[in-house]
């Protein structure tokens, strides 16, 4: 397969984890400000970032589309790959203590994922940190195609 194929489906890989990622982000802080007081109250309820739960309910919205301005912008988007990687990876460590340690177990999801239980919200998490990895593997940074 000659480099030109490889690096095209490459770029069509990486776009389209990017778009997905937008999709998810974009979906989740957009629609947090709606439910704003139950989002908060849900937070409230887990002990750990109970006392954060204000500053959380309005910073987490702000993080998501601060990834979503990195993955849209190409020059960032190695960086958005990571950002995205990273609150994934944290919003599934709240699943995991929710689930397991935690009385209460709240959940303001909307839209195709608010049906689905705990363990399975757990699973689709773990597959999008996959696709993570994998944008993150496949999208060269700035820094290694200056070396090319």
């Amino acid at each position: 397969m000659s480099y030109r194929r490889k690096h095209t489906g490459q770029i069509l890989i990486t776009n389209s984890l990017a778009l997905l990622f937008i999709s998810l982000f974009a979906y989740a802080a957009l629609n947090k400000p709606f439910s704003y007081s139950v989002f908060k109250d849900q937070l409230s309820q887990v002990h750990p970032i109970a006392q954060a739960a204000t500053f959380l309910a309005w910073t987490i919205p702000l993080f998501e589309l601060m990834v979503v301005v990195l993955l849209l912008w190409p020059s960032l988007r190695h960086w958005g790959f990571f950002s995205f990687l990273g609150l994934i990876l944290l919003f599934t460590g709240y699943l995991i203590y929710t689930l397991y340690f935690s009385l209460y177990n709240p959940c303001s999801c909307r839209g195709v994922i608010s049906g689905i239980d705990w363990r399975s919200h757990i699973l689709f998490n773990l597959f999008f940190i996959g696709l993570a990895v994998l944008g993150i593997l496949l999208e060269p940074s700035k820094s290694s195609e200056k070396q090319q």
